[in-house]
């Protein structure tokens, strides 16, 4: 079967087996990972560091706790752990992102759409779009904690909760767990961290639920639709109602981004500067020892908030923009 051939299928049956292969490989390789780190979560949750998580989880969900205390506990976790079982697990991390997105996302691409590989578009290199990107990053954690809101509203946690059959305490704890397998350790310095936890996971996915699967989307419905279907598909895919709303956000903006950007690049950016913040945050936490608390950094995102906004929206404008004077130019 030539990919000419693969190419003339339909659309139904190009989206059919894209969602299908990616699923597919998702449960395959998280199965292996999964099986690759058993023993060391065993050995973790049922002995002494499970107590000490299990004791970290209850303090934070007290509410008398703030990020700074969690990241300064879960910086005892990783010092009281033998760091060659935390690495090895954050490594098979890496192939897994590297497999199941970008690999899976180039296969596709090469096999489904129109220029193969070559519709991963990397063609505007207009620097105040690249300066836009960088604005977005900084600002779109803030949106997506208003948008977090909503899953509060809409009772999100307790249907995640009635599925999973999990609650805040189980998500908390295994978000602290992630975080020690993840987070800097004695052997592995913050510039591999951040290749591992921000650079290879924010080029992965947008390749995965930009470059290819909003352009196949966008071949059948126009390219708002397009951007929409995959921002949903981006939101559903990480398996999480608790924060469906603002990866769902964040899907949308990044979706725009890089139809009227026409560069990967710039979601490349702004996803891999929100993935980076948890690492920055964590360093700030552990090395200086300052302490905000709950209150402060609620105020300051209420006054902040609207600034947030007007500032993407600007961004987007400039992104906009920018599309309309180059729209026959950079195709």
């Amino acid at each position: 079967m030539s990919l000419n051939h693969l190419k003339s299928w339909s659309f139904n049956q190009k989206v059919t087996f894209s969602l299908l292969a990616l699923l597919v490989m998702m449960l395959f390789f998280g199965a292996f990972v999964t099986l690759f780190v058993q023993d060391d979560l065993q050995s973790f949750q049922q002995g002494e560091i499970g107590e000490k998580i299990t004791a970290l989880t209850e303090k934070m969900l007290d509410g008398n706790e703030n990020q700074s205390e969690l990241f300064k506990g879960v910086n005892d976790l990783i010092k009281a752990v033998d760091s060659s079982k935390l690495n090895s697990g954050f490594y098979i991390q890496i192939v897994y992102n590297l497999i199941v997105f970008l690999g899976v996302s180039l296969l596709l691409g090469k096999v489904f759409l129109p220029k193969g590989i070559h519709s991963f578009t990397f063609k505007n290199k207009a620097p105040i779009l690249f300066i836009a990107s960088f604005v977005v990053a900084v600002n779109i954690q803030i949106i997506g904690s208003d948008a977090l809101k909503l899953n509060e509203i809409l009772g999100l946690d307790q249907l995640q909760e009635y599925f999973t059959g999990t609650d805040k305490f189980d998500d908390l704890k295994n978000m602290i767990t992630q975080y020690m397998f993840l987070l800097p350790n004695e052997h592995r310095g913050w510039l591999i961290t951040l290749i591992g936890v921000a650079l290879i996971p924010a080029v992965g996915e947008e390749f995965m639920f930009r470059g290819y699967l909003m352009k196949l989307l966008s071949s059948k419905f126009n390219h708002h639709n397009g951007i929409a279907l995959s921002g949903l598909l981006f939101a559903l895919i990480h398996f999480n109602l608790t924060n469906f709303f603002y990866y769902f956000v964040l899907g949308v903006v990044l979706g725009y981004m890089y139809y009227w950007g026409r560069n990967l690049l710039f979601p490349i950016i702004v996803h891999f500067i929100n993935n980076a913040l948890v690492v920055i945050v964590y360093l700030e936490s552990i090395s200086t020892g300052a302490i905000q608390t709950d209150d402060a950094l609620d105020y300051s995102l209420r006054t902040y908030s609207i600034m947030a906004y007007a500032s993407v929206a600007l961004c987007l404008v400039i992104f906009f923009m920018n599309y309309k004077r180059n729209k026959f130019i950079v195709k």
